[in-house]
């Protein structure tokens, strides 16, 4: 311990005048808001943060110029033999230097943040930093110290190892890369930090135990140095690829069960439901059988957000499709027949280089819309060839579509007061109609019946609720006009009929209309808000009510044809509560039986509330 606490003293000694230097970029912090005209808080403010950049960067490239200059030069030069011809171990001398280069960063960073520091009455910087970033100061310039000092062997030993070098660099940063982003397509910010760390760890292992042996073993000779140095450096590099290869891995792993569970989508027929949340501490997505508890992993996360792009259903169920990220900026379409007893993700031959707003499935599972940017574009699912492509905006709107048969293409372009419906003869590849609503107020919503023949249009946060005419744009009825609602939803029924469920400050009610908008029957509710559920069979519609928090939902059941309704679950809520804006969901299909369980964990939950018989799909988790 002597020797190398000589060896440190001797290089603090040899290399005092970077202290100097930091003393002298100890004046910068004090001069610039000067020159910028600052007083009082701004210039102390100031003065604190451009201390703490300058203290940071100074010592960060003193450490990195000390490191690469510690050792090498004098193993490049021949003079690190003067040192090994005394009675000092190869470790003492490693230690010595390094840590000499180490302690001297660390006083020339104290050397320029010590005079702001005291000028600010000892008070800490002002900066907007985490709180770990005082410890990384201290900690950076040993890294870079051990980083410089093996890079330095590396090249200036000027061998055709650094080939090989090189090389494997390049195949661990090539891996990493790729697995990073698959963590990054799943807004998987948790993992990646691990995994990065991991990676840091290894590499400044393999540096550390690598830039030892180089003195140790290599002793005087550069070469022997750096062949000594590099199997432990790529020790290193693998290792950090395997570790984050293993952090990515049980990252993808995960399975329903592990899902914190953000939000579902049922199909409109059969078994199966999409699924997303945080499992793992990655945005997931699920396609499960809720008959067999069959799972396929589904769907693509647009980095930097929360906004899944789930799959989309064909009207039969039978068929799903979806978009996985591919190389580059490019995305694949994936389809997967659900009907099949191994139902399985298939790759298509279509890419695309930017998501659509909405993806639509054909009811034979055939083809498949992409409906976006003003665009709609039909694909052939088993060629992956372009059937149709036409341009409807050049504004680049919201858009939404639905499938009416195999040939025929609504597509809807959401305005700011109109609503523009366009409708697309696949085989001729043409627009056969167009039809706009004009003079719609406020923000609105609206909903297609199964033919795609009506719409209901919802405005002004519920105050007008009117039926309009697809083929002509013109209205056909005004079903309601009033005040504003806390809570309003419209949608048809499988026989052409409305509901209409609104909720306020007076309660809750369910309004029922006929096919052309006449008034049928409205019931009175004692709640605040309501959401939609469907129709468990034919007339039967189930919804849920609530005067505060959703954690104390009512399930009730509604007789649309006697009037009654009766209460038939606590703590549920239907997951078909959106006003769905295209085709209803078939009555008694297994949609109408998924609901959310509440509490603070959110679950999947199906229930059948004609007979009160329930099964649990998913369990609610909380991610992290």
């Amino acid at each position: 311990m002597k020797t190398v606490a000589a060896i440190v003293r001797t290089e603090l000694l040899e290399r005092r005048m970077a202290l100097a230097a930091a003393a002298f970029a100890a004046v910068m912090p004090f001069l610039v808001p000067l020159a910028r005209g600052l007083h009082g808080a701004s210039a102390r403010e100031a003065r604190e943060s451009l201390a703490f950049i300058v203290t940071a960067g100074f010592a960060s490239v003193l450490a990195l110029a000390l490191g690469w200059s510690a050792i090498s030069r004098d193993l490049a030069d021949g003079r690190l033999g003067f040192y090994l011809s005394r009675p000092i171990s190869g470790a003492a001398l490693w230690a010595g230097k390094l840590g000499g280069a180490w302690i001297l960063a660390l006083a020339a960073a104290a050397v320029v943040w010590i005079p702001s520091w005291i000028a600010s009455g000892g008070r800490t910087v002002l900066v907007d930093l985490p709180r770990w970033s005082g410890w990384a100061v201290l900690a950076a310039p040993a890294v870079l110290v051990v980083l410089a000092h093996a890079a330095s062997i590396t090249l200036r030993s000027r061998s055709a190892l650094l080939l090989l070098d090189l090389a494997v660099l390049l195949l661990a940063a090539g891996v990493i890369f790729w697995l990073a982003r698959l963590l990054l397509w799943r807004s998987a910010w948790g993992p990646l930090r691990v995994g990065g760390a991991v990676v840091a760890a290894a590499v400044l292992l393999g540096a550390l135990t690598g830039g030892l042996a180089a003195v140790t073993r290599g002793r005087s000779d550069i070469r022997s140095a750096h062949r000594a140095l590099s199997p432990r450096l790529w020790s290193g590099l693998a290792g950090g690829a395997m570790g984050f290869g293993a952090v990515t891995l049980w990252v993808l792993s995960a399975g329903p069960s592990d899902l914190s569970l953000d939000g579902a989508v049922p199909a409109p027929r059969g078994s199966w439901v999409a699924v997303a949340g945080g499992a793992r501490g990655a945005l997931t997505g699920f396609l499960i059988d809720t008959a067999s508890g069959r799972y396929l992993r589904a769907g693509s996360a647009r980095p930097q957000t929360k906004w899944w792009e789930g799959p989309s259903f064909s009207a039969d169920g039978a068929t799903a499709a979806w978009f996985e990220p591919r190389g580059g900026a490019a995305f694949e379409l994936v389809t997967a027949s659900l009907s099949a007893t191994g139902a399985a993700a298939r790759r298509t031959a279509f890419e695309t280089m930017s998501l659509p707003d909405d993806l639509a499935v054909s009811p034979d599972g055939k083809r498949v819309a992409l409906v976006g940017s003003g665009r709609v574009e039909v694909v052939d699912v088993a060629t992956g060839r372009l059937l149709a492509a036409e341009r409807l905006s050049a504004t680049y709107p919201t858009m939404v579509g639905a499938f009416l048969g195999s040939d025929r293409f609504l597509a809807a372009i959401w305005g700011s007061d109109r609503l523009e419906l366009f409708e697309l003869d696949v085989p001729a590849r043409r627009i056969a109609r167009r039809t706009t609503i004009l003079g719609l107020e406020g923000w609105y919503t609206f909903a297609f019946d199964a033919s795609g023949e009506r719409v209901l249009v919802r405005e002004r946060s519920g105050r007008r609720l009117r039926l309009f005419d697809v083929r002509t744009g013109n209205a056909i009825a005004t079903l309601t006009e009033g005040p504003a609602q806390n809570s309003s939803w419209a949608l048809f029924l499988s026989d052409g009929r409305i509901v209409y469920l609104t909720g306020g400050d007076n309660g809750a009610s369910l309004r029922l209309f006929s096919a052309d908008g006449r008034p049928e029957r409205s019931i009175e509710i004692p709640r605040r808000r309501a959401l939609p559920g469907g129709e468990v069979a034919p007339g039967k519609f189930v919804f849920a009510i609530w005067s505060g928090d959703i954690s104390e939902t009512v399930l009730y059941l509604a007789d649309l044809d006697s009037g009654d309704i009766r209460r038939v679950a606590d703590g549920l809520y239907p997951v078909l509560w959106f006003a769905t804006r295209l085709a209803p969901v078939v009555p008694g299909s297994d949609a109408t039986e998924l609901f959310y369980s509440t509490g603070d964990i959110r679950g999947l939950v199906r229930f059948d509330p004609l007979t009160g018989e329930r099964r649990v799909i998913l369990k609610g988790r909380k991610e992290g």
